[in-house]
């Protein structure tokens, strides 16, 4: 990609992401975001269909960032490793940082829920993988799973001065190494 198209849609990006940490996302006008980005009402047209196309690649980079690669990771591996908690919960601290302005908005929340479908997915394919066969109803434990995971690490993120990053780490850990015994391949 051309570096003055990734500099445009970066200030588009922005200039959303600012106007989202005050209002709704259904009341952004593409004439207000186009003014705070520094582009014409076109250019904007030239990148996104709509408001909710910047959504939508705002939500992409969180999953495609805080990579949640479940079968890299062995995250349903039965010799699960402590480090793959540490990894996937640095992933997060450091792409949440990222989007730190828009914190308990609507659009963190969407990005959160789609992430947490992504990696709900993730688990899903991956148990199948590992020729699970009672898909029906282990999908509701990696609903909890993967809903759970993202919760623990949104409350976290929010309250960083309550609990050491290491203790909910180590928290999270037994949490999955006891979801694991439940779930037999």
């Amino acid at each position: 990609m051309d570096r003055r198209v990734k500099r445009t849609r970066k200030a588009i990006k922005d200039a959303f992401l600012t106007l989202s940490q005050n209002q709704d996302i259904n009341k952004i006008k593409v004439s207000e975001l186009a003014e705070l980005a520094d582009i014409n009402r076109k250019t904007f047209y030239l990148h996104y269909v709509d408001i909710f196309g910047v959504l939508e690649e705002i939500q992409n980079e969180f999953i495609l960032e805080a990579d949640l690669l479940v079968s890299g990771m062995g995250i349903l591996n039965p010799l699960y490793k402590v480090d793959a908690s540490r990894l996937l919960f640095e992933k997060l601290d450091f792409t949440s940082r990222k989007f730190k302005i828009i914190l308990n908005t609507e659009v963190y929340n969407s990005i959160m829920n789609k992430t947490k479908e992504h990696f709900r997915a993730l688990l899903i394919k991956e148990y199948e993988n590992q020729g699970g066969e009672n898909k029906e109803f282990f999908s509701y434990v990696f609903t909890f799973y993967s809903s759970g995971i993202l919760d623990v690490f949104k409350d976290w993120f929010e309250n960083h001065d309550k609990v050491s990053k290491e203790d909910v780490i180590k928290l999270m850990d037994i949490l999955i190494k006891d979801a694991l015994s439940l779930i037999k391949v």
